[in-house]
């Protein structure tokens, strides 16, 4: 993820070229994307409505394959995928996925972000940061239907740690805790003083643009530290032997999930 600096620069500079007008026409488009993104009547145009409780994954391989997919994703499968940048939700957001894409100098097919799994009793969790700087907890057909989300692949754990499913839930559930505790700080400002909420918060925004690399180092998987310098990378974890993983793990071949961003599909495209 780009820093706060270059992002403020990167900003600066796209304003003072396009002007207000630029900016307005982008306000514009996104306030469009939120809100087909949450339009009931289109939602239920494009999903699979033969029995009510089916869920919306975006139109991608047809309902029944993305529920078998989904059947198939366990804890600490890890997600590797990359952003349609004009259907980001808010104007920062699209300038700051573009940036993120000329900064890295990759292919535009190559993954920008990272995300791992949890499995619950009742539903699978995908568990990622976002350009807001917050950790995202989604059920998984709603990270898979979000307008701004283009590609997905997976990759699992060849040889996991046998406390995975234990060490996952601990991890989340410090995340929750951590949120909760930063909502209410946010509330309650200066209750406390100022030196002890900035460093509460300065953490949670280096563990929410590391949620991945922090989550493996927890379940004892990396051989560093997530925050040792230069942090890690989405390429550098995008490989079957990450050299930053502990010699008895390994990582499977990757799976493609997700091909097109769903608004650049139409409905006979995948049923």
């Amino acid at each position: 993820m780009a820093t706060l600096k270059q992002t403020l620069f990167f900003y600066t500079k796209v304003l003072g070229a396009s002007g207000l007008a630029g900016y307005g026409y982008l306000y514009y488009h996104c306030k469009q994307v939120r809100e087909e993104a949450t339009n009931i009547e289109l939602i239920n145009a494009k999903k699979d409505t033969t029995r009510p409780s089916n869920v919306y994954y975006g139109l991608n391989w047809g309902y029944r394959s993305d529920n078998t997919i989904e059947k198939s994703l366990d804890t600490g499968d890890l997600l590797y995928f990359n952003y349609n940048c004009m259907n980001c939700l808010q104007p920062s957001e699209v300038i700051q996925c573009y940036m993120q894409q000329k900064l890295g100098n990759d292919s535009e097919e190559d993954p920008q972000n990272i995300a791992f799994a949890m499995r619950t009793p009742k539903r699978l969790l995908i568990i990622s940061g976002h350009f807001d700087g917050q950790v995202h907890i989604t059920p998984y057909h709603e990270f898979l239907n979000k307008p701004y989300i283009r590609t997905v692949k997976v990759r699992q754990f060849v040889s996991a740690p046998l406390n995975i499913v234990e060490a996952t839930a601990q991890f989340v559930q410090q995340l929750r805790e951590m949120k909760q505790a930063q909502d209410k700080d946010h509330k309650d400002f200066f209750s406390s003083t100022l030196k002890q909420q900035m460093l509460k918060f300065l953490y949670y925004d280096k563990l929410a643009a590391n949620v991945v690399p922090n989550y493996l180092h927890s379940i004892k998987v990396l051989n560093r530290s997530p925050f040792q310098q230069p942090t890690l990378t989405v390429k550098d974890l995008d490989n079957a032997h990450p050299e930053s993983f502990h010699e008895p793990y390994e990582l499977s071949s990757s799976v493609m999930i997700r091909t097109y961003a769903s608004k650049n599909l139409s409905k006979s495209n995948v049923t």
